[in-house]
């Protein structure tokens, strides 16, 4: 399997590179995004905790939806409280094959993407001030759940109910298949409303062992998502608000992100992802 950007196990998505139609304007290929979603509803449906993340993907819009609105273009200003680098970037990402290209918020000429196989930074990975290539694909992977927790190499088990500020959840765990992406041992727990389904918050681990040589991860955080906005029948956050997990209960307040400017792009061409000219390109990057 090639590997993938490396945040959360994001890696199982790269599979659909495989099975994506080929094509300079393909986004819309109806019998295409038919067979996909279907394959998908038949593996969701063979476990109780599959159904459920079947259900949260009908309550915020529909898989068949989201594939065929084609790539989605937003901004995602992550702004830590505690001093630390903050990430403003405005994003594309494909939805069928897990490609990106960013463009930072305050310099539009500081890009960097992930190709399918590689990351690429224009000018250079040292003008970016954060990890390229683990940045990539992550806001993306926060703001694509539930979709993407159907994909192939993603196992979801049920967890019963818990709760956030006094208010009951069904919990749903998502880990990754071994050598699925650069983080296998990453994981979410996904908090679901009980009568409607949809995605009230996660927790999650961050294992990138770029960050973490010598094996563990990060210590758990609890992703709380914020208001609703709707775009062509998607329904997303418009805040994400994240705090430590400690003592089984939300703790310190640490990172607001704000999620705006959201559109599907289905005419955008799929050459779109490659790396541009002058981009500085390292398949380790």
């Amino acid at each position: 399997m090639k590997k993938t950007n490396p945040i959360l196990a994001i890696f199982a998505i790269q599979i659909l590179l495989s099975c994506t139609p080929s094509g300079e304007n393909s986004y819309t290929q109806k019998n295409w995004i038919d067979d996909r979603v279907k394959q998908t509803e038949n593996k969701l449906a063979n476990s109780p905790a599959g159904q459920k993340i079947w259900k949260a993907m009908e309550a915020h819009g529909s898989l068949a939806k989201w594939y065929a609105n084609g790539p989605l273009q937003f901004h995602f200003n992550y702004q830590p409280l505690d001093g630390n680098t903050p990430r403003n970037t405005i994003q594309i990402s494909d939805n069928w094959s897990a490609k990106a290209r960013h463009k930072m918020a305050v310099d539009t000429s500081l890009q960097f993407g992930w190709d399918g196989s590689r990351a690429w930074a224009l000018p250079e990975a040292s003008k970016i001030p954060f990890d390229a290539r683990f940045w990539a694909l992550t806001p993306y992977y926060f703001v694509g759940i539930p979709f993407v927790l159907g994909d192939e190499g993603v196992n979801l088990e049920e967890l019963g109910e818990g709760s956030i500020n006094g208010t009951i959840y069904d919990l749903v765990k998502a880990t990754f298949g071994e050598g699925v992406g650069d983080a296998p041992d990453d994981f979410y727990i996904i908090y679901l409303h009980l009568e409607s389904g949809r995605v009230a918050a996660y927790r999650y681990v961050v294992s990138y062992p770029a960050y973490f040589p010598d094996g563990g991860h990060t210590p758990e955080k609890i992703m709380v998502l914020v208001d609703e906005q709707q775009v062509n029948g998607i329904f997303f956050p418009k805040e994400y608000h994240t705090f430590m997990w400690e003592n089984q209960q939300k703790g310190t307040y640490v990172t607001n992100i704000s999620l705006s400017d959201l559109s599907f792009l289905p005419d955008l061409p799929k050459d779109y992802f490659e790396a541009p000219q002058g981009a500085e390109i390292n398949e380790n990057m």
